[in-house]
């Protein structure tokens, strides 16, 4: 039970469907939680802040995937001196380099604890 988050029903009403949920974890065990959206599936308490049109971001010879963090997930990644602003990137993040487009506000739902990146980018 430590591994898991724990919601009532309504805490996933904003979710598209399992299709869309990846799970993984740190080394040291933590659940980390990827929504893996396209056009249509962009969950509507972010819609605002996710630019579908720009995927990927490069700088040099290094190409970064567009990421936006859920407000409790990016908390304790910034706590963690993971990142520190808007527009940080990361490199090797579960196999992906990064770059936070976004923060997004808390929401009160699963959606603060998740990572949203473009499906069509995100290597498993």
């Amino acid at each position: 039970m430590d591994e898991v988050h724990i919601l009532n029903t309504t805490g996933f009403e904003n979710i598209e469907g399992e299709q869309s949920l990846y799970f993984t974890q740190t080394p040291t065990e933590e659940l980390k939680i990827f929504y893996l959206y396209t056009k249509e599936t962009v969950p509507q308490k972010i819609k605002n802040i996710v630019n579908i049109l720009k995927p990927t971001y490069s700088m040099g010879d290094t190409k970064y995937t567009t990421t936006y963090i859920g407000y409790d997930e990016a908390q304790m990644m910034i706590e963690e001196d993971l990142f520190t602003k808007k527009f940080d990137t990361i490199e090797g993040l579960f196999g992906n380099n990064i770059i936070i487009a976004e923060i997004a506000r808390k929401t009160y739902t699963a959606l603060d604890m998740m990572h949203f990146v473009p499906k069509e980018e995100w290597k498993k």
